[in-house]
């Protein structure tokens, strides 16, 4: 599996009402604007919070409105609703941060989460917990901690503050999911970003041709440098460790954030197979059996299709590349 970053979490309020091009958003224009259109009536009516009296919800995609104190809509992605976006969404993220980019007057992101998976032992447990043990690392946070779960492998770090504007988390993916006997390494390295700090990483991704990598490689460096073990007393003078050196320029090579994580892959899948063949499928079953479905499937002329191999691969942990 390649390593690959992700968004992971997207929250942003619209003004409803544009006086730049004289358009007022309703609660339907927003879910055209996420590309969901066709989905609108999966959103589930529920009890409102934070101000606002009304909250519709979808795959975790919250949509907050109908706030006396606020002219807003609230839209709030958690990690499984930006899969949920990426799986049934006509847009993507690439659309939206453009939109966000180019109506900065009406649009406020209130949070962006920026996850860097590394599955191929660029990041250890053991040499990041060293490193800030001895304290061979240059940090502008005040506050850096962890928490362990002593009952499981279980363990994140942090840098920062939980309500501070700038956040990271590293911690064991593979253990949150309980997926190790899977995916036996999976360290996510992830960037919490808050009001100003969320807006100037989407504006610089978009200066920079939306090469995410290059300036999730600029928050890390600037905010955390891992360095070698030295006697000089200046830490300014400290070169970076060779292991986080190898993860920033890792990370830098990554040009676009990926659309997908092992669960999206799976939910695209089965919407693919329900929505699009599930017709189909269900007339040959009651004229041929599933038997004679599988042989038919077996005997198909196409090629098997790579992605639908590396999907198979990541949820069964097989490394078979017939499979």
């Amino acid at each position: 599996m390649e390593n690959l970053i992700l968004i992971d979490w997207c929250s942003f309020t619209i003004r409803l009402y544009d006086e730049q091009n004289d358009f007022r958003y309703s609660l339907t224009d927003v879910v055209d604007l996420l590309g969901l259109s066709d989905y609108i009536e999966r959103f589930e009516h529920l009890n409102g919070f934070y101000g606002y009296k009304d909250r519709f919800y979808f795959g975790g995609i919250n949509l907050h409105c109908n706030n006396e104190n606020s002219n807003t809509i609230w839209v709030e992605m958690s990690g499984s609703g930006c899969r949920t976006f990426e799986t049934y969404s006509t847009t993507d993220f690439t659309y939206l941060f453009h939109f966000f980019y180019v109506n900065k007057h009406i649009v406020n992101i209130t949070r962006i989460d920026i996850a860097y998976d590394d599955f191929n032992n660029v990041l250890e447990k053991d040499t990041i917990i060293h490193h800030i043990t001895t304290g061979f690392y240059i940090s502008r946070f005040k506050s850096i901690y962890s928490e362990i779960s002593y009952t499981s492998d279980d363990w994140t770090l942090y840098f920062g503050s939980k309500k501070s504007d700038v956040m990271f988390r590293i911690y064991d993916k593979s253990a949150e999911r309980e997926v190790k006997d899977k995916i036996p390494h999976w360290i996510r390295f992830e960037i919490q970003l808050r009001d100003d700090r969320a807006s100037e990483f989407i504006n610089k991704i978009i200066d920079n041709d939306l090469n995410i990598g290059l300036i999730f490689k600029g928050v890390c460096h600037n905010y955390v440098r891992f360095c070698k073990e030295t006697k000089d007393s200046n830490k300014q003078r400290w070169k970076l460790a060779k292991w986080y050196e190898d993860f920033l320029d890792n990370a830098d090579k990554i040009k676009i954030w990926t659309k997908c994580d092992i669960d999206y892959n799976f939910q695209r899948l089965q919407n693919f197979v329900q929505v699009n063949c599930g017709n189909a499928i269900d007339a040959y079953i009651k004229i041929k059996g599933l038997d004679g479905l599988d042989k038919a499937i077996k005997a198909r002329p196409t090629l098997p299709n790579p992605k639908y191999i590396r999907l198979v691969n990541e949820m069964l942990g097989s490394d078979d590349t017939n499979a």
